[in-house]
């Protein structure tokens, strides 16, 4: 897997060259800026970010702090991990959705196929059937009507049905069918998956050639790789090896992008920033959220107890009237988690209607960039 990580990276550099530096996240915040010039109002940002959007977000704040008017970031990617180091941290809260997924299932057999498969089995015990399930394909892969049905191509659907709730019972007919050795149906379940993903805009190749390009630090050999694969592997076992093939690339990366952002993450913006995270978020955890927070003087965390990737997608035509999509996610109190006596950077419940603050820019319809 090194040796194809570095063919890849090589091959990249050959290819792009000439531009594959010119996408790093700082130009992005660069380019957002010259977006708010452009608009001709204020010269300020309203931004509002998920996932990696909360990076290019926390990136302009730190880097243009008296020009952000309002924010709010929603899945968050910790900055200090993203680009000085390894993810390790983002892998924290993987194990605790995966365990939902079954959690869930036996709560309401009815709307679960492996649950009635498997009419007496507790949650754990079907979480395991299912990592037995996927460890037999690591050894001994399923050919089937031009696909290979191995390990990480389930580890694939997997990651992606867990960045959403909504995606789960799609997981559940994969899996029932996968047991029952009903090849048609589970492609057809995992196609869905990766159909979902691929609609969102995600492209694999941009991903890549962003994140090594703004990831500053480089490994030089395997031996001193795999120390990092080997931490991330013991903190989720369902996701930490996700990141090996990626990180591998990133760290043989020959296309640092130009124009990096190289300091801390500490800022006192114009106005603070909302930061929002899940209790059980697979790929961005709460704990991220926190630790970005921590480095922007004034801002807060609004602790969502929710399942999957960030709390709530934007909606832009919204954004643009008073009544705010915050407004839903200030007010809703089942969704917003209690804090614990004096929990440090965190919105409590009871004072979640402060939120609205947060995003409220005044009674001028000012444009909001997402970044989602």
């Amino acid at each position: 897997m090194w040796a194809t990580a570095k063919l890849l990276a090589d091959k990249c550099y050959k290819r792009n060259r000439e531009s594959g530096r010119l996408i790093g996240s700082a130009f992005v915040a660069r380019d957002m800026m010259k977006i708010v010039d452009a608009l001709g109002e204020d010269g300020l940002l309203r931004y509002w970010g998920g996932s990696y959007g909360t990076l290019l977000g926390q990136t302009a704040a730190v880097m243009f702090p008296e020009r952000i008017d309002r924010m709010v970031l929603d899945g968050n990617v910790n900055p200090h991990e993203y680009y000085q180091s390894y993810d390790e941290e983002q892998w924290s809260d993987s194990d605790k959705t995966f365990n939902a997924v079954f959690q869930s299932c036996v709560a309401d057999p009815s709307v679960c196929r492996l649950a009635q498969r498997y009419p007496n089995r507790t949650a754990a015990q079907l979480e395991e059937t299912i990592y037995t399930l996927i460890d037999e394909l690591n050894d001994r892969p399923i050919p089937f009507n031009g696909t290979l049905i191995d390990y990480g191509f389930v580890k694939t659907g997997v990651t992606i049905a867990l960045y959403s709730s909504l995606l789960r019972p799609i997981l559940d007919v994969g899996f029932d069918a996968l047991i029952a050795r009903d090849l048609h149906s589970f492609t057809q379940a995992w196609e869905e998956l990766v159909a979902a993903y691929t609609s969102a805009g995600a492209s694999p190749d941009a991903v890549i050639g962003i994140q090594c390009g703004d990831k500053i630090v480089r490994v030089e050999t395997l031996d001193a790789f795999l120390p990092i694969a080997e931490r991330q592997f013991g903190i989720s076992r369902i996701l930490g090896d996700g990141q090996t093939a990626m990180g591998m690339v990133c760290a043989q990366w020959r296309l640092p992008a130009k124009g990096q952002y190289t300091g801390d993450f500490r800022s006192k913006t114009r106005h603070p920033i909302l930061f929002i995270g899940n209790t059980a978020d697979p790929i961005t955890p709460l704990a991220s959220a926190q630790n970005a927070s921590a480095g922007f003087e004034g801002s807060v965390v609004l602790q969502a107890n929710g399942y999957g990737v960030g709390f709530s997608p934007p909606r832009p035509s919204r954004l643009r009237t008073r009544e705010s999509e915050l407004t839903r996610i200030a007010f809703i109190g089942r969704d917003v988690g209690l804090c614990e006596p004096g929990s440090r950077g965190l919105l409590c419940q009871r004072d979640a209607a402060r939120g609205w603050d947060f995003v409220r820019a005044g009674p001028a319809p000012f444009a909001w960039i997402c970044f989602w």
